[in-house]
């Protein structure tokens, strides 16, 4: 009895723990992208569960024992899905800084709305036509720079034949810069593309698979 233990501990002991893929993946940038990669992610035969971190821009990708690691079908199943990822040879690898970025971003939408108040509502020169295209300048420059992450994204939906967050962002954005000068830049309006995309870092840190049966 001691040793059929023995041995059963040995054996327990030797067998190998799950493998487990890390992946660096780009295009995230909210709660229902983490949900649409961790399925597509776990739709690929022989994944256990994969947890995927909105604010690292990481997946994990945990296998079922003794089931091959197919690495390349799950890289595919993300793009698929929409976005971009690469295995990460080393673990300990640098996280995306999502935080910097949008930092940045919500400087230049304040930096924005601060010329548009002080331009309309300190100076009244909102009905001046230079002052409305002006503005009408201004938004733009926020849109391309604070919003270039959402048009990419968007686009990558567009590709796939799908869409998210990104889409609607980028709908709603391009419909206030087609509206007249002056009107589409108020200042609320001018932070609006990096206040979203904090608040899309801020709502969903990470989202984790369940196990498949």
């Amino acid at each position: 009895m001691s040793a059929h233990l023995v041995e059963s501990d040995q054996t327990a002991a030797a067998a190998p723990a799950p493998a487990r893929t890390e992946l660096r993946l780009a295009g995230l940038t909210c709660g229902n992208c983490v949900r649409r990669v961790t399925e597509a992610i776990q739709s690929v035969p022989g994944v256990s569960r994969a947890a995927v971190t909105l604010e690292s821009g990481r997946a994990s990708v945990h296998w079922a024992a003794h089931a091959p690691a197919n690495v390349a079908a799950v890289l595919q199943a993300v793009k698929g899905a929409g976005y971009e990822a690469e295995v990460l040879e080393n673990a300990a690898s640098p996280a995306l800084d999502h935080g910097g970025g949008w930092h940045t971003n919500l400087w230049i939408g304040v930096i924005g709305a601060a010329s548009l108040l002080l331009g309309d509502w300190v100076f009244g020169l909102g009905s001046e036509p230079w002052f409305r295209w002006a503005s009408f300048g201004l938004a733009a420059i926020v849109q391309s720079v604070a919003g270039a992450r959402f048009y990419a994204g968007a686009w990558a939906q567009l590709k796939v034949g799908s869409s998210n967050m990104d889409t609607l962002v980028a709908l709603a954005q391009r419909q206030r810069l087609r509206t007249a000068p002056g009107r589409s830049s108020r200042p609320s309006r001018a932070i609006c593309i990096s206040w979203t995309r904090r608040r899309s870092l801020r709502s969903s840190a990470s989202a984790t698979g369940w196990k498949r049966a």
